[in-house]
């Protein structure tokens, strides 16, 4: 077939910018071209009698859109997200046939001009996006338009009059344009118009007059700020279903009683600050949905809300009303979700025992909510009770009658609440939280038959028992928290929780004693003691904690000795920071073959174990830091995985056990602050992974180990080692090193000669090295960006290679004894932003600067004999900065 018979045509990023002259396609249907590089598609107009279809979405380059005289027929054009677009060709308006047509996010001003003759069947009109277009087109020959679409035109401030009379029109979408009025006067027809959308529209100052829109089923007004007055017309919407007033400035949406909204279902006004009253809405007796929420000036319920039959949902969050409604209710046998949090004016919960079907109740924030009415007690079909930072001191009194369905109470921060209440009524609960109720110091023997009971949460209250006795049945408890509990001294007796997976003691200071019923609880995966004041966790063989995978006993003081933990075989995780007393391990520790990461930090413990590892190939992370007593490290030839090793600050290590050398996925080791001597002995085996090794601080250090065995590392720090003398002449081979921090170091040399390949050196520090005498040939290390000599006093000399460091941005020699940086012209050091040679006293002139055009801070200060400025200062174009005080 040749190309001119073509029918149909999809080319995705077509790359040419117009069409070969010589391609005229008669037969054409359909042309998809989306994402294509053209200005114009062709020049006049081409015969195209069969195209029904025209897609040129996303050509950004596309600057007019074509002649389509010659298109007739065409039913669909798409030219949205031409970005360049500006020109609309007026032949697009005798398109007979027309039935789609988008310009969303082109840069048009105007989409046509004058009055059209013929676009009867144009059905959809998309213009959303169109940051250029001031005014929307005359419409009155499109007269079967169904939907029109302006969203986020920006600067579209008037509306034709021709919109009034659309006949047809179901949908008119005008979001977050600049428009004032939709239309003034009364409207002729607009009898089929379903839905109404000016949101954002931040200048409206009035919603239009709707009386001429009978069946009008959605209206949006949300985020119209400026939105003061409501058209009395909204009064006769008799289809009307849904209301979105949200966030504008009306202080009542309308006057006196409603006439006929049978149909209203959603009524949402959330956010209107300036709104004083709800609604008369005895006229809309089928609503289901209210929102009123954060309306902060809403101060009155109107009473005919009592009497919505249908209503499943009333939301009235941070309002300021006082009572929600006085005295009973009739009938909201329908409610299911009443919100009523953060209304700070709220005294007392409403009678409820008009809402028999009531499922929710949040009262969260209500901090001057001191009362609960007792009709609560009769919601048979409540499942969640939110009542969160109030006032009240009890939710009822006496037990309850009937909450088989309550699934979920939080009463949280309730700092008046001296009880829990009885629960006896409330078989099947699943989710308690009591959380900071600080005045909370009984808790209801109730609590213990909740067969169905998942969480509990009694985190900071003032308990000193959870419970006393024997528990019956908390056979589905997965969670318990007493976390923060003070006055807390005993676990409770855990024998009728056997399912628990989660225990958190965290921050209960006095307590003491831990029952030992912990240790048969089959299914605990994370026991957490932080804080507490226990010596022993147990006591004696676990008999099954085969599911424990956290154990968490970090700042427990008083702790003497990690447990036995021969049944907790499953165990991945233990720490035990901060145990300042702690100075056994029992040896059960050695045999957790599932150990993934033991933090030991700060406590008194000489050893971690004796002898070798059995088998702990799961271990990824050992931290034993500020172990003060730790005189060696183990024996790790038992677990060959370990990635992360840190033995910081453990002052009196003096030994490294030999086993560290064959650790092959070893990535990082911290020896920081240690008493050692060296790291190891010898050559390295293997350390291929290695690449973070930090020996700062290690005063008795005196060389740096032998590094050809660790071909990987990226980072090395020596800082503060001040007895290091010598570095071993491995570290020139490091090919992926690319920081070395020296400073503070005894060395001389960090290397001599010339380094092999140091290709990804970064940065370089050797400052405060007292003694060093030359910065090192840095031939092979092209790539270095830093360099930090600062307070080497000894250092008179700079290698020469540094003029040819092509990525150097900054160089810091200030207090050195250097008379020259470099001598002759710089060839290239275009990257160099920062040169520091402050304090250099015996510095006599500054270098030329030639090949270091992009300098930006200079600083001489205090360069006492500089004498000489050299001439290449005059045209350092880019210099910001320079400090030659002194």
């Amino acid at each position: 077939m040749q190309t001119n018979e073509l029918r149909f045509i999809e080319w995705f990023g077509y790359h040419l910018k117009s069409w070969p002259s010589s391609f005229k396609p008669k037969n054409l249907t359909v042309l998809r071209m989306y994402s294509s590089q053209i200005k114009q598609l062709w020049k006049g107009s081409m015969d195209l009698d069969n195209l029904k279809e025209l897609d040129m979405g996303h050509s950004e380059n596309l600057i007019e859109t074509p002649d389509l005289s010659g298109a007739p027929n065409l039913e669909i054009i798409d030219f949205q997200n031409c970005r360049s677009l500006c020109e609309v060709h007026p032949s697009i308006k005798e398109l007979k046939q027309l039935k789609q047509l988008s310009m969303a996010g082109t840069g048009i001003k105007h989409l046509w001009k004058g009055t059209l003759v013929v676009l009867h069947n144009l059905k959809i009109l998309n213009l959303s996006n169109c940051n250029n277009l001031i005014e929307t087109p005359d419409l009155t020959g499109t007269p079967n338009l169904e939907e029109i679409n302006f969203t986020d035109c920006t600067n579209l401030r008037e509306v034709h009059p021709s919109i009034k009379v659309l006949k047809q029109i179901q949908i008119i979408r005008i979001i977050g344009t600049g428009i004032k009025h939709l239309w003034k006067g009364t409207l002729v027809v607009l009898h089929n118009l379903k839905i109404l959308n000016l949101s954002n529209c931040k200048n409206l100052i009035e919603t239009p007059d709707l009386t001429r829109t009978p069946n009008l089923e959605e209206i949006d007004f949300t985020g119209c700020t400026n939105l003061c007055e409501v058209h009395p017309s909204i009064k006769v919407l008799k289809q009307i279903k849904k209301i979105m007033i949200i966030g504008t400035g009306i202080k009542q949406l309308w006057k006196g009683s409603l006439m006929v909204l049978h149909n209203l279902k959603k009524l949402h006004m959330g956010d209107s600050e300036n709104l004083i009253e709800t609604p008369d809405l005895s006229g809309a007796p089928n609503l289901e949905i209210i929102y009123f929420q954060n309306c902060r000036s809403l101060c009155e319920v109107h009473p005919s809300i009592k009497e919505l039959k249908q209503l499943k949902e009333l939301s009235m969050i941070g309002t300021g009303i006082k009572h929600l409604w006085k005295g009973t209710l009739v009938v909201l046998h329908n409610l299911k979700i009443l919100a009523l949090s953060y209304c700070k004016n709220l005294i007392e919960t409403p009678d409820l025992t008009g809402t028999p079907n009531l499922e929710e109740i949040y009262f969260t924030g209500c901090t001057n909510l001191c009362e609960v009415h007792p009709s609560i007690k009769v919601l048979k079909q409540i499942k969640k009770i939110m009542i969160i930072g109030t006032g009240i001191k009890q939710l009822w009194k006496g037990s309850l009658m009937d909450f088989d369905n309550l699934k979920e109470l939080d009463m949280g921060d309730s700092e008046n609440l001296i009880e829990t209440s009885d629960l006896s009524g409330a078989p099947n609960p699943e989710i308690i939280d009591f959380q900071n109720c600080r005045s909370l110091c009984e808790v209801h023997p109730s609590i213990k038959e909740l067969k169905q009971l998942k969480e509990l949460s009694m985190i900071g209250t003032g308990i000193k028992h959870l419970w006393k006795g024997t528990l019956v049945v908390l056979h589905n408890l997965k969670i318990l928290n007493l976390s923060d509990c003070k006055n807390l001294i005993e676990t409770p007796d855990l024998t009728g929780t056997p399912n628990l997976e989660e225990i958190y003691f965290i921050g209960c200071t006095n307590l003491r004693e831990v029952h030992p019923s912990i240790k048969e609880l089959k299914q605990l995966k994370e026991l957490s003691m932080i804080g507490t004041g226990i010596k022993h966790l147990w006591k004696g063989t676990l008999v099954v904690l085969h599911n424990l995978k956290i154990l968490d006993l970090t700042n427990c003081k008083n702790l003497i000795e990690l447990p036995d933990l021969t049944g907790a075989q499953n165990l991945e995780e233990i720490y035990i920071t901060g145990c300042t007393s702690l100075c056994e391990v029992h040896p059960s520790i050695k045999v957790l073959k599932q150990i993934q990461k033991i933090i030991i930090i700060g406590t008194g413990i000489k050893q971690l174990w004796n002898g070798s590892l059995m088998d702990l190939d799961n271990l990824k992370e050992l931290d034993m830091g500020d172990s003060e007593n730790l005189i060696e490290t183990p024996d790790l030839s038992g677990a060959p995985n370990l990635e992360i090793i840190d033995f910081q600050n453990c002052r009196s290590l003096c030994e490294v056990h030999p086993s560290i050398k064959e650790l092959k996925q070893l990535k990082e080791l911290s020896m920081i602050g240690t008493g050692i001597k060296q790291l190891w002995n010898g050559t390295l085996v293997g350390l291929d992974n290695l690449k973070i090794l930090d020996l700062g601080d290690c005063k008795n250090l005196i060389e740096t180990p032998d590094l050809s065995g660790t071909p990987n590392l990226e980072e090395i720090d020596f800082i503060g080692c001040t007895n290091l003398c010598e570095v071993h002449p491995s570290i020139k081979v490091l090919k992926q090193i690319q920081k070395i921090i020296m400073a503070g170091t005894g060395i001389k040399h960090l290397w001599k000669g010339t380094s092999v390949g140091l290709d990804n050196l970064k940065i370089l520090d050797l400052g405060d090295c007292k003694n060093l005498i030359e910065i090192p040939d840095l031939t092979g290390a092209q790539n270095l960006e830093e360099i930090y000599v600062t307070g080497c006093l000894s250092f008179c000399k700079v290698h020469p290679s540094i003029k040819v460091l092509k990525q150097i941005q900054k160089i810091i020699m200030a207090g050195t004894g250097i008379k020259q940086l470099w001598e002759g012209t710089l060839v290239v050091l275009q990257n160099l932003k920062i040169l520091d040679l402050s304090n250099c006293k015996n510095l006599i002139e500054i270098p030329d600067l030639t090949g270091a055009q992009n300098l930006e801070e200079i600083y001489l200060t205090g360069c006492t004999s500089l004498c000489e400025d050299h001439r290449s200062m005059k045209v350092l174009k880019q210099r910001q900065k320079i400090k030659m005080v002194g």
